[in-house]
């Protein structure tokens, strides 16, 4: 009786242990019919903007060419242009990006009829009561014409070429970039297309230079030479030539020439990054607009 009380307790156990088993042991789960698929390769998003980038129509810019969009020139530096143009920042304070040359350019003297004024511009624009601009007149020290300022000076020119009094003769160098301003729209999300300072002219052929670049004593066309290798991906786009191109700004001779200082305009020159002065009836001269993004 003991002996079959055991083996009936034995098997009882043996029963409890395995449905205990089956309880506790998960079923094997089925395959995915649909295995997880390797993530493909996204394109990593466009880089900051880089000297020498084409810049298009709708405000954006890239390294490679996009032709599927309308470029309307190249960037040619980089920084914060109104940080030394107090007119560009309180017009247009988001451009704080950079400066973008235009894709052409055009022969022109600086004001052709200068002598029958018979004074600077901006000894007329001095009278103008409450000018909100600052004066178009640099001198030779780097703290003048080492600044960023074609905006504010091509703003003031505007002002003395509205007034009747100054029609017969007009800045026609500040002309073209208006002209330039209704063939080739700007976009909205920039300043509009003015005339570059001494700076801005000096960035554009020889790039940032330690010292004055009033001073320059060697031949620094680097940069230039960088837009024109950019340049020739672009049909029908002449290169940026070595000749003497005007800035926006008129001469301070603070007293040294006063006979002579009033009849010209700073300009630089291409071909060699040399920045001086030439008269302002000069009529080979080059106008080149840019515009701040």
């Amino acid at each position: 009786m003991k002996r079959l009380l055991s083996l009936l307790t034995a098997s009882v156990a043996l029963l409890f242990m395995a449905c205990s088993d089956d309880q506790q042991s998960p079923k094997p789960q089925p395959e995915d019919p649909t295995p997880e698929q390797p993530t493909p390769d996204v394109p990593a998003p466009e880089q900051g903007a880089q000297v020498g980038d084409y810049f298009y129509a709708d405000g954006s810019y890239s390294t490679l060419l996009d032709e599927g969009k309308e470029c309307i020139g190249l960037i040619f530096w980089l920084g914060d242009p109104t940080t030394t143009d107090p007119t560009l920042k309180r017009e247009h304070p988001e451009c704080t990006h950079g400066l973008v040359m235009a894709l052409h350019h055009n022969s022109s003297a600086w004001q052709s009829l200068f002598w029958k004024s018979e004074a600077r511009v901006s000894a007329w624009l001095e009278q103008q009561p409450e000018l909100a601009y600052e004066l178009p007149l640099l001198n030779n020290q780097e703290a003048s014409i080492g600044k960023i300022c074609g905006y504010n000076n091509t703003r003031a020119i505007e002002l003395y070429n509205a007034a009747p009094e100054n029609s017969t003769w007009p800045v026609e160098a500040v002309q073209f970039a208006h002209e330039y301003s209704q063939r080739v729209e700007a976009p909205t999300s920039t300043s509009g297309w003015y005339i570059p300072s001494p700076k801005e002219l000096s960035l554009m052929c020889s790039g940032e230079c330690e010292g004055n670049i009033y001073d320059l004593s060697t031949k620094m066309i680097e940069r230039r030479t960088l837009l024109n290798e950019r340049l020739k991906a672009l049909s029908g786009i002449n290169s940026l030539p070595g000749n003497l191109h005007w800035s926006s700004a008129e001469f301070d001779d603070q007293g040294v020439d006063a006979v002579v200082g009033w009849q010209v305009a700073i300009s630089v020159l291409f071909s060699e990054g040399d920045v001086s002065v030439s008269f302002k009836d000069y009529g080979s001269a080059f106008v080149r607009p840019v515009l701040a993004f």
